[in-house]
């Protein structure tokens, strides 16, 4: 279980990669706290921090270190940057 001091507990397989990232459908995408103490503007990789992981129109820190980025928006924004 994780407690994010509110009494939030999430009693479920994170659903990590091999390297520990989220994979899609993980319920710790979009479940943590924007009003965090202390909360760092990015996650351990630069990534922003309050990214809308389950594109709801929310943007929602994810629980733990590594924001989860959906890698199909990574592939069209880094061939728009290329064209």
């Amino acid at each position: 279980s994780w407690d994010n001091g509110v009494g939030t507990n999430i009693d479920a397989d994170p659903l990590f990669t091999s390297n520990y990232r989220l994979r899609s459908g993980s319920p710790c995408i979009d479940t943590g706290t924007n009003a965090a103490p202390a909360l760092p503007a990015t996650d351990f990789e630069g990534d922003e921090r309050m990214i809308d992981g389950d594109r709801n129109g929310i943007a929602t820190v994810d629980m733990g270190a590594d924001e989860y980025i959906q890698r199909a928006i990574v592939t069209q924004f880094l061939l728009l940057l290329l064209n």
